[in-house]
């Protein structure tokens, strides 16, 4: 399995390479998603009559609830393992993603923002653990610096594509 308990498995072994190899392209991609959602939720929800306080409020929520979750999941992790919590976090993802499209009014997004501020909460903190976990001593800058520039560079191209998506389709004329 690519994400087993860690144990003896470091980054010098071929299962320590794979696992931190495939935390950047989740990194990466989880990231790009997070640069498409920057410029798509704002547009939808002013489309859906949101105000910007309301925008505000929603966007608000996120933040104040990965802070606060992020606590207790990097606490628990070190008792129970990191991938009960790394799979929650790539599933919750991933279904939340589809339920934006059902918003209509502050509420809903005030609570798929607070969903999301979970699941970035549980990426957030499970990640850099595990990268800890999976690496020595000596490699930890380097791998944690690829890690950081993986993500930055996901968001970037995330706006990007989030601009070019929406200017191309749903607001031509911007």
């Amino acid at each position: 399995m690519l994400f087993t308990e860690v144990g003896t498995i470091n980054s010098q072994s071929e299962k320590g390479n794979v696992a931190i190899h495939a935390l950047y392209a989740m990194r990466l991609l989880t990231r790009c998603g997070f640069g498409v959602f920057g410029v798509a939720v704002p547009l939808y929800m002013r489309d859906v009559g949101v105000s910007f306080f309301g925008l505000g409020v929603a966007f608000s929520v996120f933040g104040i609830v990965r802070g606060a979750t992020g606590i207790f999941f990097g606490a628990h992790s070190d008792s129970v393992g990191r991938k009960p919590y790394l799979i929650l976090a790539l599933v919750l993802s991933s279904v939340l993603s589809f339920f934006y499209i059902q918003a209509t009014g502050v509420s809903d997004f005030v609570i798929l923002q607070a969903l999301r501020g979970i699941s970035s909460s549980l990426s957030g903190v499970i990640v850099p653990a595990l990268m800890t976990d999976l690496t020595i001593e000596t490699e930890r800058g380097r791998k944690f610096g690829r890690m950081g520039g993986f993500g930055w560079i996901g968001t970037g191209v995330g706006y990007f594509l989030g601009g070019a998506i929406f200017s191309a389709t749903i607001y031509p004329s911007s």
